[in-house]
């Protein structure tokens, strides 16, 4: 869950900047675990919605990737 909860503040950061932390602007996020048992295969889907007029479906993926790529995992 950690993961997840890093992902979005990375994510928004890269979309509101400092907005994201300084008025809590966030996207809004629906996130589900799957998974086989004893964690093997755990992975996460997540549903990214609410993106602000100023963003182009374009930058959407750079984002995403940017957000992704500066995760210190």
């Amino acid at each position: 869950k950690w993961i997840a909860e890093r992902f979005k503040k990375k994510l928004n950061q890269a979309v509101f900047g400092n907005a994201a932390k300084r008025f809590n602007k966030s996207l809004r996020f629906l996130i589900s675990v799957e998974g086989g048992a004893g964690g093997l295969n755990l992975h996460l889907h997540m549903v990214i919605g609410e993106f602000p007029e100023h963003i182009e479906w374009n930058e959407i993926k750079n984002l995403i990737i940017k957000a992704k790529n500066n995760l210190k995992i």
